[in-house]
């Protein structure tokens, strides 16, 4: 949505890369500007948290505004404007100690989570290897043992092909001098049992709280590098291409745009299968970047825009290497807009005739009889008009053709159909975006319009 609007002493912030306003400048001498602002539903996130605001932001020459007070508002930080001196007063706020323990609060726990994601990737790595079973290895109740355990006191358990059986030691958190045993299998399962280790909560050197070891590092995202297998697709297809992701918990936000007053006609060449491909090579870049990071399971969601008509043209997402694909239909209401044609047009301005005088000044009309819409696969609308002519308006749509080479009032009910076209759909007939003609009953073409916007006339 665009709104132009005019801006005398509005509260504004400007938001670049996440940081606050942390200088002062020098600004003209007061004016006065019209401004032409586009609102696009943007929303607030402050650390993968969505906040409300009071004010809408709203974007000008490519830069996002944001009122101060809501950015004052989301940080603790109060703002006043002094119309004394033209200045805006900002006081409260983070101080920079309590900042730098908020930031190792953070770090901690980003490292608290990469350690339970490292764990619970290695556990869902057991529970799906093909050889784990849940079924006991005997079907006797001792479960696989070849003898009981009177009392703590057998020195061997050959059903776990364990040599020694420690002693108890009342003296150890778990009753057992010896810290460590080997055993030849896991339990029955076809993996080998990590060490016993009693100076842990689970008792087990490799896993739960306190493990001695990981086998698996989980990595940081690199934004940079995936900033740098992005630019490798910033000119496919003879278009330039800008991409910006956001990354959540499990999805990562991917904007995929071009500005269509450049770049629109040769979007609209593109086929279906071409537009898919290059975002599914898009996203199995990102996701190339993503393996041995925290965000190697995440969904993409996303969509491609044409920035200059502020108009969402494929909205996508791709999971597990499969894209899914949702073409946005601009024309949903084509069968609103024949309507909306025959009735404020045809019959409100025309009353459903086109008039055409002869030779002799006589004025015959021919019927409207109906106009039909077509869009097709490069988003071309086609319209084909119908009039039904007697003999009387034939001839005297020859005279007039004869004497003018076109006829004024059928030229004047194409302008009006083009126009209205162009307004609700935001096209140009000149570009190619409309074509059709305007026909006789009888299926004779007596006007053409063809990808240039221009009438070819012909008569009967």
């Amino acid at each position: 949505m665009r709104k132009s609007f005019n801006i005398k002493k509005t509260l504004c912030f400007a938001l670049a890369t996440g940081s606050l306003l942390n200088s002062v400048s020098t600004f003209a001498i007061s004016s006065f500007q019209p401004l032409e602002a586009y609102y696009n539903d943007i929303k607030i996130s402050v650390n993968d948290e969505y906040k409300s605001v009071n004010h809408e932001p709203f974007i000008i020459d490519g830069v996002t505004y944001v009122s101060v007070r809501d950015i004052g508002n989301l940080f603790n930080i109060s703002s006043y404007w002094n119309v004394g001196d033209q200045t805006v007063q900002l006081t409260g706020g983070l101080s920079s100690t309590a900042e730098t323990t908020y930031k190792q609060q953070i770090a901690q726990l980003q490292a608290e989570i990469n350690t339970l994601e490292s764990a619970l990737a290695s556990y869902e790595n057991t529970l799906s290897d093909p050889s784990y079973s849940l079924t006991p290895p005997s079907s006797n109740t001792n479960w696989g043992y070849d003898q009981t355990i009177p009392g703590l006191g057998q020195t061997t358990i050959p059903g776990l092909g364990q040599t020694t059986y420690p002693s108890y030691d009342p003296n150890t958190s778990w009753g057992y001098g010896q810290t460590t045993t080997t055993p030849n299998t896991s339990w029955g399962y076809g993996t080998t049992t990590p060490n016993y280790n009693t100076g842990t909560s689970w008792g087990y050197g490799n896993t739960g709280t306190g493990s001695s070891s990981s086998s698996t590092q989980i990595k940081e995202i690199d934004k940079y590098a995936i900033e740098d297998a992005l630019a490798r697709y910033e000119e496919e297809e003879d278009i330039e291409w800008s991409f910006s992701t956001r990354f959540g918990s499990s999805v990562v936000d991917l904007d995929i745009e071009f500005y269509g007053d450049d770049f629109r006609r040769d979007y609209d060449r593109l086929s279906t299968s071409k537009i898919e491909g290059f975002i599914e090579d898009v996203c199995d870049a990102i996701m190339a970047e993503l393996v041995g990071t925290y965000g190697e399971r995440h969904t993409i969601e996303g969509k491609l825009t044409d920035t200059d008509a502020n108009e969402d043209l494929v909205i996508f997402e791709y999971d597990n290497g499969r894209l899914d694909v949702e073409e946005v239909d601009i024309f949903a209401n084509i069968d609103d807009m024949i309507d909306i044609i025959e009735d404020d047009i045809f019959r409100d301005d025309y009353d459903d005739v086109i008039s055409m005088k002869d030779n002799e000044s006589l004025t015959h009309d021919a019927d409207i009889e109906g106009i039909t819409l077509d869009v097709d696969r490069h988003g071309v609308v086609e319209f084909v008009i119908e009039i039904d002519f007697d003999d009387d308006a034939q001839n005297a749509w020859n005279d007039e053709f004869d004497g003018r080479d076109k006829v004024a009032s059928a030229e004047d009910l194409l302008d009006d159909v083009i126009n209205e076209l162009e307004s609700e759909y935001d096209l140009d007939a000149r570009d190619g975006d409309i074509i059709g003609t305007l026909e006789s009953r009888d299926g004779d073409t007596l006007v053409e319009v063809n990808d240039e916007g221009e009438y070819e006339w012909s008569k009967f």
